[in-house]
């Protein structure tokens, strides 16, 4: 009976660590560096191994995988960990809970037994080597791999159907800092029979065979290195063992018995597995392989910059000097990248960093009544304003330096200028910051605030916080006049001595030409060291008697917000090339600001609620789970055909010039949609503001439309094909296969435009509930409280025209086409021929099939349920299956991806 009047829990709060406020500052810095360390280490890895020939191998494929699987685990519970810890109210929802519970275990699982598939394969290396090549072939490794996260997901499947058959009545505080499954278990009020033996089973099942396989393959990889009789071989063979001992031993550690377990000891443990595991394997497998360490070494070197001959020309030398300016004025995504142009420009990234930590909370303060901020919120405000602010300062000392050696030492520039030393420069400076935002934040968030709460200022600033602080702070304004001091002294005293020495050497020049060429390097970067040192010496150096808070606020505001506005336009708009680009894109991108007012204020409703699939808790979560599947297998089959197409040189035709674009298409497609419908089954509140709902139902109808006249160009390029071959290559030239696709995206937006601006300028009325799981043009337009028969016209008018237009291109491409290949007397001739287009043809059929089905039923069967099943096939199964047919049913397709997945 108690279990029938208890209501369903909707949230669980997490207890956390502690609740000392400068305990969870300290802990915030700590975990977030570990967090950094951690995605930069294993996507490091990871491009590392792709990007390097000789980590082409059986145990670097699974290491790859493994810095994959430690990558995801880490990011499912270290952001809401960090958000947590900056927060009050540290609540998480019950789906998502659930959610956490699944992937957490999904991806743990997958780790155990990629550690023992690394074993077994370090097992086979050592232990019979002759046939490693054989035993170890790509088929095995990948079905290895393929059964680990197979297992995985069966074990967050079963954890998940274990927690939801439990009631939560008494309590929802779990006791951890994360939704784990015993803990949430130890708070259910029903039989948790059925969940221990889940949880029992999957540990007997899935963990001990993993720690067996790693265990007796280790026994008998030390049996056969102590039969080895040559002490160095020997060595060689452990090893390549030791990076996989240390990792396992590691991982594991978690599973031994405690003499203590207290809840803190346990919490603790936790942290171990969860945070810092993650964040160990890539330092262990880089710091203790020599393979690992030597292709980290061709890969920095990889990177050095493509510098000319030294000349004696001047005015040559400053030209090609380019790439060592844009160098510093790029910051590069990460060490290991492969590509050189893959780069973000660094001053750009500094000044979004420092106005992204400032600007939207005094946004929010502007139009809020209480303008507050944690005491976590401002500890974090101060550490990054100082880190950037810090950086930046040595950044343009560093770009001083850089420019001296480029006029005053241009004979060595190459080699002075190295990529190494670049590197080296930039991370100091990255690590200087780093040391001066710790050291003040520390300082600052260990002194007591008695006096008053209120902080004259609009961000969290070192100088209005010690005014609020009644300890003695004698010995930190000491240390901050130090640091402040050295750090500026020395900036400014390098930025001098180069343009000191510049200055001689350009006035030493005898042409007029190449001293306006030199000159003309420095006169962006002496703009922005003059505004940037200007505001910092006004706010921090001036004397005491003379400091007011209003100038200082005026000041910073300069400093903080017009500094960042100004410096991309100094380093950008004195460019020719950058201003051209700029005017194209702003071309591309323009759009009327009257329509969207206008529109704006013709609505009555300025948010929609999206009714959804079901409002059943425990129906959410396994269609959670299954969009979610659906979701990630669509982007990894779309953009891998893409990929696929783009690398392989047998796929340079124009059929598959199309099919890349329709799998670009059908990924974002489907982008429009499951997003959305993906976060909205972990939410309560289902709500999309009307320029959302207005913009998701712009791409959707414009990817939708693009598709169908793709899908009719395609068959056109098979009827040329096929009915043509001889005139094949002079038809479908790379420039009308360019015309076509345009074309079909040309087609699409204006399609798209004329729906989205006659639905959005209609008054929508309350209730505003689509019901739908997304923005659909007829449940939009039920929301109306006008006169629809226009719209209702032009969906049936247009839809149709499209849909009418682009079958009846398929269909007679394909007549031509049938009719063609039964005047082959060939029965083998006539299959080939007819092969190259069934992969078409069930693509079209499925995607039309399900279009008319949606959208030209009877009104009859038009019941919105019947209407949600068809949309889901429409908008999430269809964009999945297209990659999965044409790789499938396309020989020369899995031809490539066989070749592209082959070891080197």
């Amino acid at each position: 009976m108690a279990h029938t009047n208890c209501s369903q829990v909707t949230e669980f709060s997490l207890v956390g660590f502690t609740e000392d406020p400068v305990t969870q500052v300290n802990l915030f810095l700590l975990f977030l560096l570990t967090y950094l360390v951690t995605i930069l280490g294993n996507l490091g890895i990871i491009i590392l191994i792709r990007a390097s020939p000789h980590l082409h191998s059986p145990m670097y494929y699974f290491l790859g995988n493994l810095a994959f699987v430690d990558l995801c685990s880490s990011t499912i519970i270290t952001p809401k960990m960090l958000v947590d810890l900056m927060s009050e109210k540290k609540n998480i929802a019950y789906a998502g809970c659930v959610a956490q519970v699944f992937l957490f275990d999904f991806f743990g699982m997958t780790e155990c037994f990629l550690l023992a598939s690394m074993a077994y394969d370090r097992y086979v290396a050592i232990c019979h080597p002759l046939l490693y090549p054989t035993v170890m072939s790509p088929k095995c490794c990948f079905q290895l791999v393929t059964g680990s996260y197979l297992v995985g997901l069966t074990n967050g499947v079963g954890q998940t159907i274990s927690m939801s058959t439990l009631s939560f009545c008494s309590s929802s505080t779990i006791d951890l800092f994360f939704c784990d499954i015993s803990p949430l278990i130890s708070l259910s009020t029903s039989n948790t029979t059925l969940s221990h033996i889940i949880l029992t089973t999957a540990a007997s099942l899935f963990g001990v065979p993993s720690i067996l396989v790693v265990l007796l393959s280790y026994v008998a990889i030390i049996v056969t290195i102590l039969s080895i009789n040559s002490a160095e071989c020997k060595y060689k063979a452990f090893s390549t063992c030791t990076s996989h001992l240390t990792t396992v031993s590691v991982f594991f550690m978690h599973l031994l018995p405690s003499s203590d377990s207290s809840r803190g000891a346990d919490k603790w443990a936790v942290v171990l597995y969860t945070v810092v595991t993650p964040m160990l394997n890539p330092l262990i497998y880089s710091l203790r392989n020599k393979e690992v360490k030597e292709a980290l070494r061709k890969l920095f070197k990889s990177h050095k910059f493509g510098c000319k001959k030294p000349t004696e020309d001047l005015r040559d030398l400053v030209n090609s000097e380019v790439n060592a300016v844009h160098y510093f004025l790029s910051m590069q995504v990460s060490v290991l990248m492969s590509s050189k142009a893959l780069s973000l420009p660094l001053g750009l990234f500094f000044d979004i960093c420092c106005c992204s930590i400032i600007l939207p909370k005094m946004q929010v303060q502007i139009l809020a009544l209480e303008k507050t901020i944690s005491f976590s919120g401002c500890a974090a405000q101060l550490c990054f304003v100082v880190t950037f602010g810090v950086t930046e300062c040595l950044l343009l000392a560093v770009m001083a330096y850089d420019r001296y050696v480029a006029i005053c030492k241009h004979l060595l520039y190459p080699a002075v200028m190295c990529g190494w030393m670049c590197w080296w420069l930039v991370a100091g400076s990255y690590a200087v910051g780093v040391f001066h935002a710790v050291t003040h934040t520390t300082f600052i968030f260990t002194f007591s605030f008695c006096h008053s709460n209120v902080i004259n200022h609009y961000f969290c600033d070192i100088a209005p916080l010690l005014a609020l602080c009644c300890s003695n702070t004698h010995t930190y304004e000491v240390v901050i006049l130090a640091l402040v001091s050295i750090n500026c002294l020395s900036t400014m005293t390098i930025i001098f001595i180069s343009y000191a020495s510049i200055l001689p050497a350009v006035l030493r020049m005898c042409s007029k030409e190449g001293r306006r060429k030199a000159f003309f390097t420095c006169t962006s970067h002496l703009m922005v060291v003059s505004m940037f040192y200007g505001a910092i010496l006004f706010m921090y150096l001036c004397p005491r008697s003379s400091f007011v808070l209003d100038e200082n606020k005026r000041a910073t505001l300069f400093y903080t917000f017009m500094t960042p506005m100004l410096n991309h336009l100094i380093y950008s708009l004195r460019s020719r090339e950058v201003k051209a680009a700029l005017m194209r894109a702003a071309g591309r991108r323009r759009c009327s600001k009257e329509k969207m007012a206008e529109e704006n204020q013709t609505k009555q409703v300025t948010e929609l609620t999206l009714v959804g699939l079901t409002d059943d808790l425990r129906l959410q979560v396994p269609l959670f789970i299954l969009f979610l599947l659906i979701y990630f297998i669509t982007l990894v089959g779309n953009l891998g055909m893409v990929v696929l197409i783009r690398s392989s040189a047998q796929l340079r035709s124009p059929m598959y010039f199309f099919l890349s674009n329709l799998s670009l298409l059908d990924a974002c497609y489907s982008s429009v949609v499951a997003p959305k419908a993906l976060k909205n089954l972990l939410m309560e509140k289902k709500t999309i503001s009307v320029i959302g709902c207005a913009t998701q139902l712009y791409f959707f109808i414009a990817f939708g439309t693009t598709e169908c006249f793709l899908l009719a160009a395609m068959a056109y390029d098979r009827y040329t094909a096929i009915c043509k071959p001889l005139l094949y290559s002079s038809i479908m030239s790379h420039r009308v296969c360019m015309l076509l696709v345009v074309s079909s995206y040309v087609l699409g937006l204006l399609h798209s435009w004329v729906h989205t601006e006659f639905t959005f300028s209609l008054p929508l009325c309350q209730p505003a509930k689509v019901n739908h799981f997304y923005c659909k043009i007829t449940p939009v337009l039920a929301l109306s409280c006008s006169d629809t028969r226009v719209n209702r016209s032009l969906i049936f008018g247009l839809g149709g025209l499209v849909e009418v237009v682009t079958i009846s291109a398929v269909l007679a491409s394909y007549v031509f086409i049938l009719a063609a290949v039964s005047r082959i007397s060939s029965a083998q001739g006539r299959y080939k021929a007819f092969s190259t287009c069934t992969s078409h043809l069930a693509g079209v059929t499925i995607f039309h099939g399900s279009i008319l089905a949606l959208n030209f039923r009877p009104g009859s069967d038009s019941s919105l349920s019947t209407d949600k099943v068809f949309a889901v096939f429409y908008s999430l199964v269809v964009p999945m299956l297209n990659p999965l047919i044409y790789s499938l049913r396309n020989r020369e397709v899995k031809k490539a991806l066989r070749d592209f997945v082959r070891w080197k």
